[in-house]
């Protein structure tokens, strides 16, 4: 470890693996209030995981590497040792951070010899925009800018060191340093800092083994997050030369956090929503009016799209049948691939998105016969209508906190307009009046809100308060 490179190289295979393998650190430790002139006080207990690959840089150098990790802890209640869900009433927000990456480019990495081992020192300061502003939290907010420093310590024995392998058994402790009390209201006054501790021992600290992590509350109520691609190096700390391709289990469970008791917090480390949402969603809208625009022009003068439904231009016989049946057909998948991708909104309501989805592949079977009415076309109708106006009520998760669009008031706000469509199109069609544009009023914003959601969340997923990148 004579150079730069070299020095890199060694932290990099202790902290990582250099083949690409996916490495996951187990932590746990305390959390700690200090303020002027009061004894220190230990607030919680705080257990987490990290799961990181490494990948070469070669933009930078050869010798550069981006480090790519995302990560989860759980504040638990100090006595008990379960995970909290309030705190002095309050609810606990826990900690995910997806990504947590860092660049890393040959340098004197500080080392210290002892004996048999050999301790990667990194110190990384963080200065970056705070997600909890003083004007929108000024009881839980330590300023503008999120200030911390976090002193990490990775041990790994020498003689692995000197051996072959892209990565060795090493533990690791951690100290975090935020400026203020990191969003805990009244955590020993205005005045107050937090440290968190991690504990360093190599029972308590290390790369999650092959087999189960430790039982504790952290670990069995909080690692629910879908399985990553590829596979894991996931290795004790102890002196061993086994190698498992078995993901780890924090990466073994489906479903929502257990946190949460089945409800999925955003931001949990896979409750991104992939951009490829952002097509599904946007294509429905534009596919349903270019299709029943499309519909009316095949039918020429004797459609009136102001009085006539929607769905006289899917019915047997009519000249843009096969049009409106497809543009019912794109919305169905549509919907159904939207609601599969929308990780962070609540179950139900993803169901009640993929149901109206469904209802709009079952129309495509059930169209409207060429004259009088159809109970089992109406009935899908309403069926679908329902679905579509009540899943963002459904899909709400996240509180204030959580993206825009699926918080409880704007969810309130749009089921109670489209309900409102809803009765405006039965008046007009009992009336025998604008059926047709209050149907395509109604059915614009059931189409389009799924796009707004995904754009809320993917919008809501990059905002400060992730650790940056550097």
């Amino acid at each position: 470890m004579t150079t730069p490179a070299q020095s890199l190289r060694s932290l990099a295979r202790t902290r990582a693996s250099l083949d690409g393998e996916e490495v996951t650190y187990w932590w746990s430790g305390s959390v700690f209030a200090w303020a002027p002139d009061e004894p220190y006080e230990r607030l919680f207990g705080f257990e987490g995981v990290n799961v990181a690959r490494l990948v070469h840089d070669a933009e930078d150098g050869p010798d550069s590497y981006r480090l790519l990790t995302r990560e989860a802890a759980f504040y638990l209640d100090p006595v008990t040792g379960d995970i909290l869900e309030t705190w002095r009433d309050q609810p606990v927000v826990h900690v995910w951070n997806d990504p947590a990456n860092q660049k890393w480019r040959p340098f004197p990495v500080p080392t210290t010899d002892l004996g048999d081992q050999v301790c990667f020192s990194l110190e990384i300061p963080l200065a970056y925009p705070s997600p909890l502003p003083t004007a929108q939290y000024p009881r839980h907010s330590a300023g503008d800018t999120y200030r911390a420093l976090e002193l990490f310590q990775f041990f790994a024995r020498r003689e692995d060191l000197a051996g072959p392998d892209p990565s060795v058994p090493a533990t690791m402790s951690w100290t975090g340093c935020p400026r203020g009390s990191r969003g805990w209201p009244a955590a020993g006054g205005p005045a107050a800092s937090l440290t968190i501790a991690a504990a360093a021992s190599s029972a308590r600290t290390r790369r999650c083994p092959s087999a189960p992590v430790p039982t504790s509350p952290a670990t069995t109520r909080g690692s629910h997050g879908p399985r990553r691609g590829g596979a894991s190096r996931t290795r004790p700390a102890g002196r061993t030369s086994a190698r498992s391709t078995r993901p780890c289990e924090v990466q073994e469970h489906g479903g929502a956090c257990g946190a949460c008791h089945g409800r999925p917090l955003y931001g949990c480390p896979m409750r991104f929503v992939p951009r490829w949402v952002l097509l599904s969603s946007g294509c429905a809208p534009v596919l349903l009016i270019a299709g029943w625009t499309g519909a009316a022009y095949a039918e020429g003068a004797s459609y009136d799209p102001v009085s006539q439904t929607i769905s006289v231009l899917g019915a047997y016989g009519a000249a843009g049948f096969w049009v409106m049946t497809a543009a019912f057909l794109a919305l169905g998948v549509c919907h159904l691939l939207t609601a599969w991708g929308l990780r962070p909104a609540a179950t139900a309501g993803r169901v009640a998105l993929g149901g109206g989805g469904l209802a709009a592949l079952v129309l495509v079977a059930l169209p409207a016969p060429s004259s009088g009415g159809s109970l089992r076309h109406g009935a899908v109708v309403v069926v679908g209508f329902t679905l579509l106006a009540v899943w963002p009520v459904l899909a709400v998760n996240g509180g204030p906190a959580g993206p825009w669009a699926l918080r409880l008031a704007p969810s309130i706000a749009v089921t109670t307009l489209m309900a409102a469509g809803g009765v405006w199109f039965l008046i007009e069609m009992r009336q025998h009046g604008d059926a047709g544009v209050a149907e395509r009023v109604v059915t614009s914003l059931q189409s389009l809100w799924p796009f707004v959601v995904a754009a809320s969340c993917l919008r809501h997923a990059r905002r400060p308060g992730t650790a940056p990148e550097g």
